[in-house]
């Protein structure tokens, strides 16, 4: 048997947000913010891919 060492970082909420803002642009070429307006209304442009929306999403938990 092996023994992994592992490590916790706590992300300030600063941070955090800046991962979804690099993520955002990366996935979409859009802004945290604007991401964020889409997801809360439910509307998303048709030409936003339903692959990137779902990484997207992963990360919602680090900034809510």
């Amino acid at each position: 048997m092996s023994v992994m060492e592992t490590s916790v970082v706590d992300l300030t909420a600063d941070a955090s947000l800046a991962i979804l803002e690099r993520e955002s642009q990366r996935e979409l070429g859009v802004s945290a913010q604007e991401f964020l307006g889409a997801y809360d209304s439910g509307r998303f442009p048709d030409d936003w891919d339903v692959a990137a929306l779902s990484r997207l999403e992963m990360l919602l938990p680090l900034v809510r």
